[in-house]
C-alpha cells in the first residue's frame, strides 16, 4: 500500500505491477480480465479526483466539499470491490504477494488490508509468510 507521490498516485503500483501479471495468468478467463478493466477504470477515475483536488488546493476559497465527497466515495467503493472480487483472484499466490502488496505499509494499512481475511490466513501471514517474505534477498533473483 503505497502513499504514492505527487506525480505517482499511490493506485500506479498495481497498474505497474500486479494487473500486467494477473492480466497474463488471467489470460484465458475472459470475465476475470473484464474485472481487470473496472479496476484500471476506478483507479483512473479516483486518480482524477485527487488530481482535481490537487489543483483546487491552491486556491484558498475553493469549495472542496463536493470533491472530498467523491473522493471518499469512489475510493471506498473502489476498496471494496477490490476487497471482494480481485483480491481472491490472486488465490494461491497470496503467501508470495500479500507481503510484498503490504512491505511498507503502516500498521493501520496492513491490518486494513488483512482484516477480511480468515483469521488462519491472518495467523499464516504473521506467523508464515512475511517472516519469509523480510528473509528474501531481494537483489538477488531466486534466492
Amino acid at each position: 500500500m503505497s502513499t504514492g507521490t505527487k506525480d505517482r498516485p499511490a493506485s500506479a503500483w498495481s497498474a505497474a505491477a500486479l494487473w500486467p501479471a494477473l492480466r497474463e495468468t488471467l489470460a484465458d478467463r475472459p470475465d476475470e480480465l473484464a474485472l481487470l478493466e473496472a479496476m484500471e477504470a476506478e483507479h483512473a477515475a479516483v486518480d482524477e479526483v485527487i488530481a482535481v483536488i490537487g489543483t483546487a488546493l491552491a486556491d484558498p476559497g475553493a469549495p472542496l466539499g463536493d470533491l472530498i465527497d467523491s473522493l471518499y466515495t469512489g475510493l471506498n467503493g473502489h476498496l471494496k470491490h477490490e476487497e471482494d472480487q480481485t483480491l481472491p483472484l490472486i488465490g494461491p499466490d497470496a503467501p508470495r504477494l500479500l507481503p510484498w502488496l503490504l512491505d511498507g505499509a503502516t500498521e493501520e494499512g496492513a491490518a486494513t488490508m488483512l482484516a477480511p481475511l480468515p483469521p488462519p490466513a491472518r495467523a499464516a501471514f504473521t506467523a508464515q509468510w512475511q517472516p519469509a517474505y523480510a528473509a528474501l534477498d531481494r537483489w538477488n533473483f531466486g534466492t
